[in-house]
């Protein structure tokens, strides 16, 4: 992985039924290379109106945004551009070329072609909320 991008965090929101109307979980998984190296967690409305600001509240309140490089979330609800394909996944970018998003996210594909910080805030969300976590991406 580029030397740019030591340190990641990944945003995933935790399951919820699809009635539900209240607020949601939000997990974040850092990593500092290939470690997991903390986790963040809030809570947004489901329908995401204030998603964007919680999750800045969220990283600038927490010891770790002074080394975050690059910032994941997984199925945001805002518009954020043109959807591309990058090695089987299909991603949104704001601030990185189309080239560095590629090696970011194959440097974090260890597993599978999900990036680590986002796989592993999948799991920890779905743990929490359900008792256990399903569905590996």
């Amino acid at each position: 992985m580029s030397k740019s991008f030591t340190h990641v965090i990944g945003l995933d929101d935790a399951p919820f039924d699809p009635d539900y109307r209240g607020d949601v979980l939000v997990v974040g998984a850092i990593y500092a290379g290939q470690r997991l190296d903390g986790v963040l967690s809030g809570k947004v409305r489901r329908d995401g109106v204030n998603a964007t600001a919680v999750l800045i509240r969220m990283l600038r309140a927490s010891r770790f945004i002074p080394q975050i490089h690059l910032v994941l979330l997984q199925g945001i609800a805002e518009k954020a551009g043109p959807m591309e394909p990058i090695g089987g996944l299909f991603i949104q970018r704001a601030g990185i070329t189309l080239d560095r998003a590629a090696l970011a996210l194959q440097g974090l594909a260890i597993h599978s072609s999900m990036p680590e910080p986002l796989r592993t805030a999948h799991l920890i969300a779905g743990g929490v909320t359900r008792g256990e976590s399903r569905h590996p991406v």
